[in-house]
């Protein structure tokens, strides 16, 4: 039973870099993955990846949801370089790899100033296009996006 307890503590707590304002990376049922940017608390921004279904990109906002299940759209602003929805970017792995190595990220929503988020522990959190690690399938592209 303690064996049990433990292997249950350490699954829940397997995220990387969770801090009260900052990314990390948790998982859900199979090999999905969520990366998280928390602030004050809060998950602002989340970005599920599924290998067997386009990544989803969602942000909240005062109880409002932005993103890919909803109409309310967002855009990320990646050292100067403006992404609208993102989730929806055709050329995935550039807005991906410049996320990772980003010096400033901006969430930019709908009658809100834009809002900086942390950059600290990026290239940690968010696994490199190509990585085993990597299971993120962009909009459009084959189920095969993550593997080298």
């Amino acid at each position: 039973m303690n064996r049990l307890i433990a292997l249950l503590v350490a699954l829940a707590t397997s995220g990387v870099g969770a801090e009260e304002n900052g990314w990390s990376r948790s998982w859900g049922p199979g090999t999905q993955a969520n990366y998280n940017v928390t602030l004050a608390g809060s998950a602002l921004l989340t970005i599920i990846c599924r290998d067997d279904a386009p990544l989803t990109m969602l942000a909240t906002m005062n109880g409002r949801d932005y993103g890919s299940d909803s109409k309310r759209q967002f855009a990320l602003l990646v050292d100067g370089q403006r992404y609208d929805a993102p989730y929806r970017q055709g050329d995935f792995p550039t807005l991906w790899e410049a996320l990772r190595n980003a010096t400033s990220v901006a969430l930019l929503l709908p009658s809100n100033p834009p809002i900086d988020l942390p950059t600290s522990h990026l290239a940690e959190v968010l696994p490199a296009i190509g990585s085993p690690d990597n299971n993120c399938i962009a909009p459009g592209s084959s189920p095969d996006f993550g593997t080298p």
